[in-house]
């Protein structure tokens, strides 16, 4: 029994080592498996991140170079449409080009020349002391022959469509004389009557301005006003000036007793409608205004640029100067 239990022991003594080593070699195995494992993902992650960070560089590449070639493609068109050679032309020219210049008179009739005219569509004021309170400048002379239209301001009121229909049909008869607030005119050849509608006036149907232009051209075919220009080293303002006008509104004259006499002005291309609400200057009395003027010409390039523009002078120098020198009366003609 003894010796038995011996080898027993000794049986179970000598097993035991074994499998303790077996243990630790599968262990062995396991963490070695475990460790491919891991460093086989961490590779493949690796990888991933590569080629997407390559398809990144290759579309930026990809966009560039395309803009590239686009940018590359349009300069090329250009290089070969357009003439790459600028010429500078510097002309001093002795005859000078004379502006056109507008002047307007927001009184639109003499109250005097319109109450002589038609009698019956004018009589004295009534409540007179109260009238010459409100406008003494109608006042300051004799009052004993005043007269102002039937407009129902301090008068009677008369048939409005008979007035009315007169002051219209007076705006329409303009006098091709040089009108009265216009005293003196200097270095021009003729004054020509415009008409010019605004349409913020609300006056009886007549929302008009009378007006008076020189050196305009809209539909004639005559050729602008020039000045020779002599080139001296000393300025001579006498020898300078274009046009010359002396201009006087009579207050005591306006034709709406209510408003206030004023006129403006404008310098403008002879073949170019004024503008008066958007250019024009209101003078103020009692001063003398002195304008520089400058004249700039603005020639656009012919095809291949896109111009799309029509030269009407030199069309109208074709046409034998008829019809519209500038798109803007084009327009309106149309």
């Amino acid at each position: 029994m003894s010796n038995k239990d011996e080898k027993c022991t000794e049986k179970e003594t000598t097993n035991a080592p074994r499998n303790s080593i077996s243990e630790v070699s599968s262990n062995n195995e396991k963490s070695e498996i475990e460790t491919i494992s891991e460093a086989s993902r961490k590779a493949s992650g690796i990888c991933t991140a590569s080629v997407v960070w390559k398809i990144i560089k290759y579309a930026i590449f990809l966009a560039c170079f395309s803009f590239l070639f686009q940018q590359s493609v349009d300069f090329c068109n250009y290089y070969l449409t357009y003439p790459v050679t600028t010429s500078i032309v510097v002309r001093n020219s002795r005859i000078a080009k004379k502006p056109a210049i507008t002047i307007c008179n927001h009184n639109p009739f003499r109250r005097s020349t319109f109450c002589a005219d038609y009698p019956d569509y004018c009589e004295k004021p009534n409540r007179l002391e109260e009238f010459c309170r409100k406008h003494p400048h109608f006042c300051k002379t004799n009052v004993s022959n005043l007269m102002i239209p039937k407009l129902h301001y301090h008068t009677t009121e008369s048939e409005n469509s008979r007035i009315d229909k007169l002051i219209y049909e007076s705006y329409f008869n303009l006098s091709q004389e040089t009108p009265s607030f216009i005293e003196s005119c200097r270095r021009t050849q003729s004054v020509k009557p415009v008409l010019i509608y605004d349409p913020v006036l609300e006056r009886h149907q007549a929302n008009f301005v009378k007006c008076y232009s020189v050196n305009l051209h809209l539909l004639d075919n005559e050729y602008p006003e020039t000045q020779e220009v002599v080139p001296s080293d000393d300025f001579d303002m006498s020898e300078e000036i274009i046009f010359c006008f002396d201009l006087k509104a009579r207050e005591d004259d306006i034709f709406y007793p209510w408003t206030k006499n004023y006129l403006t002005f404008t310098i403008h291309s002879p073949f170019v409608p004024p503008n008066l609400f958007h250019e024009g200057i209101k003078l103020q009395e009692g001063y003398a205004y002195v304008v520089s003027v400058s004249l700039e010409e603005e020639h656009l390039q012919p095809a291949p640029y896109p111009t799309n523009c029509t030269d009407y002078v030199a069309l109208g120098e074709k046409n034998n100067k008829a019809g519209p020198r500038s798109q803007e009366v084009r327009k309106f003609s149309n």
